[in-house]
């Protein structure tokens, strides 16, 4: 359905910007030269992490491999792409931060946006970590607000690699 929507954009010489929200996984070289030819300026990709076995814990159902092809794909179109991370997943060591950091230097996305973990008020995550006796003592509102250097859920974490990846919004 998404390629016959954008060959009409196409064909009717829409000449309107527009980005979208993606998963790599969903993506294919057909759908990325259709996404360019009609004029997608940039595409949100959220990989929240570089390691396969964060990926698995948080339930992604994609693989650091499906989200190097799928930005390959959009790279070689010549779309560019936001790559959305998180840090501090309860399960995340510094080995994993790690990974994410190596990751996002290769995928070399044309912007990134970096966060630390907040859990959602409602969300399952939230949920589960409340049932394990994890102390979420914020108010609701306070969890959206996740762009500061402070890890709510995780205490494996080094602030030096923290820090590090936090400075990827140089790149």
């Amino acid at each position: 359905r998404i390629k016959q929507i954008l060959r009409m954009m196409i064909d009717e010489s829409v000449s309107k910007m527009w980005g979208r929200e993606a998963r790599t996984d969903h993506l294919d070289e057909e759908i990325c030269q259709l996404m360019k030819k009609a004029g997608c300026v940039r595409v949100k990709l959220g990989f929240e992490s570089g390691s396969d076995k964060v990926l698995k814990d948080i339930q992604k159902d994609e693989t650091k491999e499906d989200m190097r092809i799928g930005a390959k794909m959009l790279k070689d179109a010549g779309v560019p792409f936001t790559a959305y991370f998180m840090a501090g997943f309860p399960t995340e060591t510094d080995e994993d931060l790690r990974e994410t950091i190596n990751f996002a230097k290769e995928i070399d996305a044309d912007y990134y946006s970096l966060s630390v973990l907040a859990p959602y008020y409602g969300t399952k995550m939230y949920y589960d970590l409340i049932e394990k006796g994890v102390a979420l003592d914020k108010k609701p509102w306070e969890y959206f607000f996740h762009q500061t250097a402070d890890l709510m859920v995780n205490d494996k974490i080094k602030k030096s690699t923290l820090n590090e990846y936090l400075s990827l919004n140089s790149l």
